[in-house]
């Protein structure tokens, strides 16, 4: 499976970000799972805290709390 959009001149908005992951998690069968999130540490480049966020909003609801 691979997802991806891109722009030449600019960054993702948050909602093209939201949408790429939102349909990337449809199709994977999270409910009632753990799941363990492992961060990048400082010496990598990404947009960590938008990221986090996302996937959050969009696996809170879903996934098994310990």
């Amino acid at each position: 499976m691979l997802f991806g959009k891109s722009h030449l001149s600019k960054a993702l908005t948050e909602k093209e970000v939201f949408d790429l992951c939102a349909e990337a998690f449809e199709t994977v069968q999270l409910n009632d799972k753990r799941v363990l999130a492992i961060i990048p540490d400082h010496s990598r480049t990404a947009p960590i805290d938008l990221m986090f966020r996302t996937v959050y909003k969009l696996m809170a609801e879903r996934v098994k709390l310990l």
